[in-house]
């Protein structure tokens, strides 16, 4: 979210890293290889290194966003609000994260190269585990979605 001071991030799920080091789910590319070769370097720990729950950068002075103020008790009150404000917008929008059936994320088909970890990794096809579990808390919510409905039933009659 932003203000014209601020950016504040939340990370809904702070003890994945958003993409890189444990499972090198990034694209290939020169940068890539290159914070690849030291994955401690502040480099690759800002680009791919696990990211805490609040994020707060003050844009007009840090417009690279590098100084995470999220620690600063003098900022608590900025990021609660914040927070508040962020949190109405993804309720009201049927967010699933903040709904409980954010694992739905988790199924949609991938058809890039498929990451090498255990459980579901077939490209181009949904997690059946996950389709039914977004299904079941959709309906729990009353959160209406009728591509996952019909989703979940071409899977069963499989």
């Amino acid at each position: 979210m932003h203000t014209i001071k601020y950016t504040y991030i939340r990370n809904l799920k702070p003890e994945r890293s958003p993409a890189g080091l444990k499972y090198n789910d990034v694209d290939g590319s020169p940068s890539h290889s290159l914070m690849l070769e030291d994955t401690r370097s502040e480099l690759s720990q800002l680009a791919y290194g696990p990211r805490p729950l609040e994020e707060l950068y003050d844009r007009q002075n840090d417009p690279y966003c590098l100084n995470n103020l999220a620690k600063n008790p003098e900022c608590r009150a900025v990021m609660d609000k914040m927070w508040q404000e962020m949190e109405g917008e993804l309720t009201k929008a049927g967010d699933p994260r903040l709904l409980g059936y954010g694992d739905i994320w988790e199924s949609y088909p991938r058809y890039s190269r498929m990451r090498d970890f255990p459980g579901f990794n077939e490209s181009g096809k949904y997690n059946p585990e996950y389709v039914d579990k977004a299904v079941d808390q959709m309906k729990k919510v009353d959160v209406q979605n009728s591509a996952y409905e019909q989703r979940a039933k071409r899977m069963t009659r499989k």
